[in-house]
């Protein structure tokens, strides 16, 4: 599979300046970042502009463990500005338990800039053994964009894909598409590597 041109850049202006590298079907991120949630984000961002209705897959093959909250994932953005609306589905480094999760899944949502971001969590968050675990290096994560509303999915071989949620988000026709990362600790870099980056644009 050819590799997207991606624009790499840092949102938010982490203390540590994060890279994007390309490797063989993929890219390998390093990132800082205090977190992408509330009303602001730090982030490294490898994206590409994207107009129209869309799917987006990649599989996330490693996730250093700077925190147990650093992010990895499918970003969809309004704007490179710190406060965009924004739909973010991703994975942790790891399956502990965190808040209303066991698993290492989740997504989240900002509706308007500047507004506070939501959390989507699985519909059994408590299960155990959860329900989406993150399960290296074969870590599959879809995005789709059908007018304002945006869909999650996971998979575990990118072909059997698990419905994670979803929310409505009104983005702009043109948005920023592609793979964040964020260390949630500001002292410490993160890396991630995905790979079998893919966007296919779908009709109305």
């Amino acid at each position: 599979m050819k590799s997207l041109h991606l624009t790499s850049r840092d949102v938010g202006n982490p203390a540590i300046a994060g890279s994007t590298q390309p490797i063989a079907t993929g890219y390998r991120l390093l990132a800082g970042g205090a977190d992408i949630w509330r009303q602001r984000d730090e982030f490294h961002f490898a994206a590409l502009e994207q107009t129209g209705d869309f799917d987006a897959t990649v599989r996330v093959a490693s996730h250093t463990l700077s925190h147990p909250y650093a992010k990895a994932g499918l970003m969809v953005r309004d704007s490179l500005a710190e406060n965009a609306a924004m739909f973010f589905h991703f994975v942790f480094p790891d399956n502990r338990p965190r808040n209303n999760n066991t698993g290492g899944h989740e997504s989240h949502v900002r509706t308007l800039a500047g507004e506070n971001c939501r959390a989507i969590y699985p519909a059994d968050g408590t299960a155990t053994p959860p329900p989406f675990p993150v399960t290296w290096p074969n870590t599959w994560l879809r995005v789709s964009r059908r007018g304002a509303r945006f869909e999650a999915f996971t998979s575990p071989d990118g072909s059997l894909w698990q419905r994670f949620g979803c929310a409505e988000v009104a983005l702009p026709d043109t948005v920023w598409l592609g793979l964040g990362l964020c260390s949630h600790d500001k002292a410490v870099a993160c890396t991630a590597e995905f790979f079998d980056f893919s966007v296919t644009a779908t009709a109305v």
